[in-house]
């Protein structure tokens, strides 16, 4: 497709003044007061900058550093190169309302592509059901919640370039609020396992703030779960256990113990776990763990061991995490009731477990490894 070049320029400084600056509701007290003060504006979405710890990402891992708005047009064409299904061509044919064959094979990131042409095709018909939440911050914007929706307007400019598009209607909040955040990504699409991880994070840290904790800033951590994992040992303020559930949008304390459990895994299943967009259960079952209040040491499937019908490779060996062994689950594993709440249809898991974890070992697998080849091509072409 083709894209244009014509970007008016921000100043890099912009991300990280309003990291820096950007005023966050630390509780859910008094937010009443926020939500009478918001107004609908329609502003420019060259002034819109995401949040870079929003839980849920709509642009992958590997391309979201590509993250401009002085060069939308240069994300989306490499975000297009990383697939072999020519996506560039199948993006831009959705988008004009052409019928075009969508491949059945998509890794997460050709996946996730496909499916913000989707939410562009739809706006594009149907109109923006739903405004944006932004900050205001001078002549900036911190996105609150609407990634997507932002990212779909980008979308629809690049291939149209129709200038209707440059601008988004949006509701404008005199702060970020993560509680308000919270409730809209519990409302929409459920967040994957590792989006659900970041919301308990980002949670509990602002209730910790809100009683004079500080935190290493996102921009400072080495890697993105680093950041969150600064939550691990924090443990639920007095009186706000309530609270943290029900922005969580769950009902068991033992989901807290998941999220923990979650936040010890290793960068690399981190981050492909949340490129390939892994539910909670589909990642619990593809790593022979069980998430315990006090200890856990993840361990990543490799497919060789799982297809011999042997235990599960790589088990953890700290005595807080249970392990998998050849027969299905452990007696340890049955009668940790933490367990038992994060995991359906437990009958069929004798059989489905071993099928399921070699499935998704081979698919993770197979992601990574093309990851850099998808790269060069993307740079070479």
């Amino acid at each position: 497709m083709a894209y244009a070049k014509d970007y008016q320029r921000r100043p890099s400084s912009t991300l990280t003044a309003l990291e820096e600056t950007y005023p966050v509701a630390a509780a859910p007290e008094g937010r009443d007061g926020l939500q009478r003060k918001e107004r609908i504006a329609l502003i420019s979405i060259r002034a819109i900058v995401p949040d870079q710890t929003q839980p849920r990402r709509a642009v992958p891992s590997v391309l979201r550093h590509l993250i401009d708005a002085s060069n939308m047009a240069g994300l989306f064409e490499r975000w297009a190169a990383y697939g072999e299904n020519d996506l560039g061509r199948i993006v831009a044919a959705m988008i004009r309302g052409d019928e075009v064959e969508r491949p059945e094979a998509l890794d997460g990131v050709e996946a996730g592509l496909i499916d913000l042409a989707g939410l562009a095709t739809s706006i594009r018909r149907d109109g923006l059901t739903n405004p944006v939440t932004v900050a205001a911050l001078g002549d900036a914007y911190h996105l609150e919640t609407g990634e997507r929706r932002w990212l779909a307007y980008w979308l629809l400019y690049v291939v149209t370039q129709d200038d209707q598009w440059l601008t988004i209607r949006a509701r404008v909040m005199p702060a970020v609020d993560v509680w308000r955040q919270a409730t809209e990504n519990n409302a929409r699409a459920g967040l994957n396992a590792i989006g659900r991880a970041r919301q308990f994070a980002i949670l509990m840290m602002a209730l910790h703030a809100n009683e004079g904790v500080r935190f290493v800033p996102y921009r400072e951590c080495s890697t993105d779960r680093m950041y969150y994992a600064q939550a691990r040992e924090l443990r639920t303020p007095r009186g706000q256990g309530e609270t943290l559930l029900s922005a969580l949008g769950v009902s068991s304390r033992s989901a807290l113990d998941r999220y923990r459990a979650l936040l010890d895994l290793d960068e690399e299943t981190w981050t492909r776990a949340d490129d390939q967009n892994l539910s909670e259960r589909e990642l619990f079952r593809t790593q022979n763990i069980s998430p315990a209040a006090d200890e856990h040491v993840p361990a990543v499937l490799t497919g060789e061991g799982v297809e011999r019908g042997d235990r599960l490779s790589n088990p953890p060996a700290a005595a807080g995490a249970k392990r998998v062994a050849r027969g299905g689950v452990s007696p340890e594993v049955l009668r940790d009731r933490r367990w038992l709440d994060s995991v359906e249809n437990l009958d069929a898991l004798d059989s489905e477990m071993r099928a399921e974890a070699a499935r998704r070992a081979r698919a993770l697998a197979a992601y990574y490894a093309g990851l850099a080849e998808k790269a060069e091509r993307g740079r070479d072409g």
